[in-house]
């Protein structure tokens, strides 16, 4: 099976909430943008939220391959930071 989380399953960050802007910001992509006598503008919409989400599907293909040959299933873990 597979999870997404923002901060990823374990360390310090791992409780906390993640969803698109969130992580466009911690990531540092919104300190590219807009100008700095203004608040920060996110880069095009979805990109981590549809990233991390490709991420995730080939990381089960992966997985799903290796299980064809070695017979062991595996947990991805996919994190947006």
């Amino acid at each position: 099976y597979a999870t997404i989380k923002g901060f990823g399953e374990y360390g310090p960050q791992s409780d906390y909430k993640g969803f698109e802007f969130v992580a466009q910001a911690v990531g540092g992509a919104m300190a590219t943008t807009g100008h700095p006598d203004r608040p920060p503008v996110s880069i095009a919409p979805g990109v981590g939220d549809s990233g991390s989400g490709l991420h995730a599907a080939i990381g089960i293909l992966a997985a799903l391959h290796k299980r064809e040959r070695t017979d062991k299933g595996q947990k991805v873990e996919v994190s947006m930071q």
